[in-house]
């Protein structure tokens, strides 16, 4: 064992590239280290000895770290770990991590330890990942907002042309029922017709959705409203919720269209040899909600999973191809995110997660936080 002889500590407290300070029961700087006067930009002669109050007080600069080091003198705030700017005489500004601890003796403070960590690379890091992140968000607003507005416009282009031509087509096999030949042609006009009806409805529903108004809801009685009623509709599935609790600030409604979406997707790509499982969970995370459904059908080819929520991507001939656009336009009015991936041993696994928003959003659509991409 190396014996803790005074040259054996300093040697550390020199060598750590921590920046070390420690206030004596007075208030004063009792000592420091060399990785502290490089992070403050301050000669270790114009802090030791001093007070504290006397070195980062005297110019009213830096209000938010002398902050921290007054919370910690006076309230006694033992283990305070908190992340405050620093502009350094020079006036370069860094972001400095502080942490602190006490010296305890016969239960009182004989001194307080404060260590600093530079942290201004890591800031800027996550400066540009935000920055990343809101002009990715942006990109794809203006890209949903333009697929809603083309969508828009060709449905209300198609829909009455479909719709004569369905009529049309009725009216030509009625009159010629005698002609078997011609009766089959006019059958899959019929039929092709109303494919195409069928689509103008699915790209109508999507051009409505809207955001409405922001709620605070319980995640335990909104997710169990919507599997009573989807299970009161068809009981050919078994839903299973696991560990919806918590609140939420929400559309509703929105939440609401996506479950179905998704259920309605599970139902279609079920195996048709065991019955149809889905499963709901709800974890929170730095304020962020995550919603997970999954199911035990025949997954998603993995060719497929890139494009499973662009619009008319589907793997059925008999597909529109809408249904995950829907869910990635809901999550997108929240300022979200939408994911899929395949489970192991057979099914699919779509996650949501949606953003912190204060309970006071609830009154009134926000703009989506600028927490960063996480």
């Amino acid at each position: 064992m190396l014996p803790a002889n005074p040259l054996f500590v300093e040697t550390i407290l020199t060598r750590m590239p921590v920046g070390l300070m420690i206030l004596d029961g007075d208030g004063n700087i009792a000592r420091t280290n060399p990785a502290l006067s490089a992070m403050l930009g301050i000669a270790p002669h114009e802090l030791q000895g001093r007070g504290w109050a006397e070195v980062f007080m005297a110019e009213g600069n830096n209000l938010e770290f002398n902050q921290v080091i007054v919370d910690v003198v006076h309230n006694e705030l033992e283990f305070l770990s908190r992340s405050v700017p620093f502009v350094d005489p020079a006036g370069s500004r860094r972001e400095l991590g502080v942490l602190s601890c006490f010296i305890r003796q016969q239960d009182s403070v004989a001194g307080i330890v404060l260590l600093f960590q530079d942290m201004t690379e890591l800031a800027r890091m996550h400066d540009a990942e935000r920055r990343i992140y809101r002009e990715k968000l942006r990109l794809e607003r203006e890209r949903e907002e333009a697929l809603r507005l083309l969508a828009q416009a060709v449905a209300h282009q198609v829909r009455n042309p479909a719709t004569v031509i369905g009529g049309v087509a009725g009216m030509l096999i009625r009159q010629h029922s005698g002609e078997p030949a011609l009766g089959r042609m006019l059958d899959v006009i019929r039929e092709e017709t109303l494919r195409l009806e069928a689509m103008v409805a699915e790209v109508s529903s999507f051009a409505a959705i809207s955001a409405g108004v922001l709620h605070r809801v319980d995640w335990h009685a909104l997710l169990h409203g919507w599997a009573a009623d989807r299970l009161a509709e068809a009981d050919e599935a078994d839903i299973v919720l696991h560990a919806c609790t918590g609140m939420g600030v929400v559309y509703p409604d929105l939440v609401r269209l996506l479950l179905d979406e998704l259920y309605d997707n599970a139902r279609r790509f079920a195996h048709t040899d065991r019955a149809l499982k889905v499963t709901v969970s709800v974890s929170h995370e730095d304020g962020w909600t995550r919603l997970v459904m999954q199911d035990n059908g025949r997954g998603m080819g993995r060719d497929s999973l890139p494009y499973v929520f662009d619009p008319f991507f589907t793997s059925r001939s008999d597909g529109v191809g809408m249904g995950l656009c829907k869910v990635k336009r809901c999550m997108m009015l929240h300022g979200g995110t939408a994911a899929a991936e395949n489970v192991h041993g057979g099914g699919a696994r779509f996650i949501m997660r949606f953003p912190p928003r204060s309970a006071s959003a609830e009154n009134g659509d926000v703009p989506p936080p600028e927490n960063g991409l996480r």
